[in-house]
């Protein structure tokens, strides 16, 4: 189920059918899709079929996260560090 959804966010990514489809246009497509990914996931390990979260690049991944987290604080000039 999780790659169905991350299948359909590379094509509403590329494709764009938001902005040659009128009524799409309202809906925030993107993150429809990134929730049903985070579903299909959760789906995943509930069923049992997936059993290790840990992956080769989750070592990049969480600096990347924190280096998201700082910037965004950075930039609402938050003080978000005291």
């Amino acid at each position: 189920m999780a790659f169905l959804a991350a299948a359909l966010l590379a094509v509403i990514i590329f494709i764009r059918p938001q902005e040659f489809i009128p009524g799409l246009a309202n809906l925030k497509l993107i993150n429809v899709t990134v929730l049903l990914g985070m579903l299909g996931v959760a789906y995943e390990f509930g069923t049992g079929s997936q059993k290790d979260a840990s992956t080769p690049q989750l070592k990049f991944i969480l600096p990347y996260l924190a280096w998201c987290f700082i910037s965004t604080f950075t930039r609402l000039k938050l003080d978000a560090f005291s």
